[in-house]
């Protein structure tokens, strides 16, 4: 029996090109499980007002218990799966704990009785800090910031060994997905793909309320592409969304303890200025040299970036200072894609020698 064949063979470089994909998505899964280990070593159960086991039950103080996306998932996984299946799952992480020093630093915030429910967790961690690698590594791509394919698939990783930066008291479950969610919201924005935008805008929504925040991105991706009808009608939508989902959590956790919103500016930040000025110094320095090399060919970054940066940091800076921690960056882990994608350009540039001055004119030609 005779099998026709192409003449023209593989295409040249397709070898390579697979092998290339095979070692991006090893090196991906091995960062992504190594930030994921850093992340749980962060004590969840920190704020007795935001513990594990109550945030993912709906009993946490407002308004944490208002970040329901992984919680929700949990309990869906949950209600799905056998009660043996759960409870071999549960008492492996058990054996586990007691038998490997590795896995109880990671699992030191687990309360026993939530096992099953951390194994869900983890997981989660690292499917939302796996893709957002994909997802930086897509957009350093498309958004023009550097043409370089090898620096694309290298500074996401490097990216994410910068997070431990951003943590000071405690981690908090609805984090990672904050990261990974805010990059599919500027990729769909980017792709201009309109479903995928409203599907994770909602999902955005139901994990923090400042998924807000980036309403003002896609306004400025679109405001010269779209007619103003469309623009406005995308626009109203995700408000209109944004709203339905904080109408539905607030009367869906209104009997919670706590308030709807906490109020710092009093209690901890104007104090800070005075009895913690290394904390306030450390987060000068790191303000500091983000904005040196932001400054760094600022203008050839795409308008979409440097606009849509300016646009969640400066409300976000000004609800910080009376709503949450001055001190705490992990804030603007909405903004963070952004801000990857500007500084990856920058830094590039400053270890390639890049001139950032305008090149010299050249020496006068002496006459002949």
């Amino acid at each position: 029996m005779n099998i026709a064949r192409d003449p023209r063979g593989p295409a040249p470089g397709a070898g390579a090109a697979g092998l290339r994909r095979l070692l991006t998505v090893l090196l991906y899964m091995l960062v992504a499980g190594l930030t994921t280990y850093v992340f749980l070593t962060k004590d969840v159960n920190f704020y007795h007002r935001s513990s594990f086991g109550d945030m993912v039950y709906g009993r946490a103080h407002r308004p944490y218990v208002y970040r329901a996306l992984v919680p929700l998932v949990i309990r869906g996984a949950v209600a799905l799966t056998p009660d043996a299946a759960r409870s071999a799952l549960a008492q492996g992480l058990a054996h586990a704990r007691a038998r490997k020093q590795i896995v109880e630093i990671a699992c030191r915030s687990c309360d026993p009785q939530y096992h099953f429910e951390y194994l869900l967790f983890i997981g989660i961690t690292a499917a939302s800090f796996l893709g957002l690698l994909f997802l930086l590594r897509s957009l350093l791509r498309r958004c023009g910031t550097d043409a370089d394919p090898l620096l694309a698939t290298w500074a996401p990783a490097f990216a994410l060994f910068s997070l431990p930066l951003f943590y000071k008291f405690a981690a908090f479950i609805y984090d990672p997905p904050t990261l990974a969610l805010s990059a599919l919201v500027l990729w769909a924005i980017v792709t201009r793909l309109r479903a995928l935008l409203f599907l994770a805008f909602a999902a955005a929504a139901l994990n923090k309320e400042t998924a807000l925040l980036l309403v003002p991105v896609l306004f400025i991706h679109e405001r010269r592409r779209a007619s103003r009808l469309v623009l406005g009608a995308q626009i109203a939508g995700l408000a209109l969304l944004w709203g339905a989902v904080r109408v539905a959590l607030l009367a869906a956790y209104r009997g919670n303890p706590g308030a709807a919103v906490e109020f710092h500016l009093l209690d901890h930040n104007l104090p800070l200025l005075i009895k913690d000025p290394a904390g306030v110094a450390y987060l000068a320095l790191l303000v500091g040299l983000c904005a040196v090399l932001l400054r760094r060919g600022w203008q050839r970054r795409p308008a979409v970036l440097r606009q849509g940066l300016l646009v969640m940091i400066i409300p976000a800076a000004v609800l910080q200072l009376f709503f949450s921690y001055i001190d705490e960056i992990r804030v603007y882990y909405d903004a963070y894609p952004l801000l990857v994608l500007l500084l990856v350009p920058a830094v590039a540039e400053v270890f390639r020698g890049d001139a950032t001055a305008p090149a010299p004119a050249p020496a006068p030609q002496a006459r002949e």
